[in-house]
């Protein structure tokens, strides 16, 4: 509101008959009531030296107006803001405008301590220059709080996880979080000393002891051993027991990293034979009823070409290599009718998939003739003297089929 207020003053070159006044309302003060604050939110309290004076204000920087929310009880924040207030009155000009912006606490310092860290473990360390402030976490990848674990000592990790950290102060608003998820090392390599590829039938040796080489990403070394006891250190190739078929574990370590997974490989001795015979010229459908050597894998191509069905393809192709349990079509001629020994070791029964599939039963564990009889949810086709049909006991080994489930 102007008032115009009577003032005469003359000059030779100034004459002034009246001065226009502006009245302002008083400005309000701003501050953190600390009775009032929490672990989780501070209290602004907002305070007008006269009753008549209405408060008005904003939390997102802006400068209020007599338009803005009205201040009548203390503001509760959990995260930084900018406080900005007036006071206003009825035939009076607003107050200038009163800011407040509150302190936040610095975020902690997070990091993996190398030298802590174990092949086993990973140690990560938290840190504050802020001594008044306390350090909170999570293990499991939610936003920490005011009640969340104190932090006290560095955090021992065996398994991947996300640390989370705030630091927290009474009466100034918690940290921003940060985080971190140490790295864990790649898996090892484990195979066969000389060995072309990895696939089952190299892990069948006509020897009784198998060689296996094990090696990992830069800077990560290899230890193995049993099921729950991998603390040997892996210096070159590993004897392994085929006879027994034994079992081992490797698994790749780098301090300052979580350990890799753990690849666990059995080595096995060839311990069956099987003649394939009774071929007759024109399409034969033959399945494969053990792993085989991979020496036994080469005779057979210099044999015959065996062609597999590829389900997501949904077409046949040339197979590179015989797999247990998975039959396949040969063509023979009357000059190509030989029959070949396949040799190796059965691992697993037959594994039934959804939908057709290309396969025959495994050898028995006495009888290389024993059948395996036909479950009532599956429907299976052989293929004999040149055309197919159904089957409704048994399967036998060597024989391939369409089999449907």
């Amino acid at each position: 509101m102007a008032t115009a207020i009577p003032l005469k003053y003359t000059s030779d070159d100034v004459e002034v008959d009246t001065l226009d006044v502006r009245i302002k309302a008083t400005a309000p003060a701003i501050a953190v009531d600390e009775n009032l604050s929490t672990d989780t939110a501070v209290a602004i309290v907002i305070t007008k030296r006269y009753e008549s004076n209405v408060i008005r204000y904003t939390t997102d920087g802006t400068d209020p107006t007599p338009a803005s929310p009205v201040y009548d009880s203390p503001i509760m924040l959990s995260e930084a803001k900018i406080i900005k207030a007036i006071c206003t009155r009825d035939g009076i000009t607003s107050s200038k405008v009163v800011t407040f912006e509150f302190e936040q606490v610095a975020p902690p310092s997070i990091a993996i301590d190398s030298e802590l860290s174990t092949d086993e473990a990973v140690a990560v360390v938290l840190s504050t220059d802020d001594y008044f402030s306390v350090i909170r976490y999570t293990l499991d990848g939610t936003e920490p709080n005011v009640d969340s674990p104190l932090y006290v000592f560095p955090i021992f990790l065996t398994e991947a996880k996300t640390v989370k950290a705030i630091c927290a102060k009474y009466g100034v608003i918690a940290s921003e979080s940060v985080s971190i998820e140490p790295a864990v090392v790649g898996k090892p390599s484990v195979r066969p000393v000389n060995a072309v590829d990895n696939s089952p039938s190299a892990w069948v040796t006509t020897a009784n002891t198998l060689k296996v080489a094990a090696s990992a990403e830069d800077g990560s070394s290899v230890k193995y051993g049993k099921s729950g006891d991998v603390t040997k250190n892996y210096v070159g190739a590993v004897s392994m027991n085929a006879a027994n078929r034994e079992t081992l574990c490797f698994q790749a370590v780098s301090q300052g990293m979580l350990p890799s997974e753990i690849v666990t490989v059995t080595a096995y001795k060839a311990d069956k034979t099987f003649l394939m015979d009774g071929l007759l010229p024109g399409w034969n459908l033959v399945s494969i009823p053990m792993t085989l050597t991979p020496e036994s894998i080469k005779a057979a191509f210099k044999v015959y070409t065996f062609y597999g069905f590829d389900k997501d393809k949904g077409c046949y192709l040339k197979a590179s290599t015989l797999e247990e349990g998975h039959a396949y079509w040969i063509f023979g001629t009357q000059a190509s009718l030989d029959s070949f020994n396949l040799r190796g070791t059965v691992i697993g029964p037959l594994q039934f998939g959804s939908g057709w599939t290309l396969g025959g039963p495994v050898m028995g564990a006495d009888d290389e003739d024993e059948g395996m009889p036909i479950p009532d949810d599956v429907t299976v086709f052989s293929f004999q003297n040149g055309k197919f049909q159904e089957e409704t006991e048994m399967m036998w080994p060597g024989i391939g089929y369409w089999i449907y489930k």
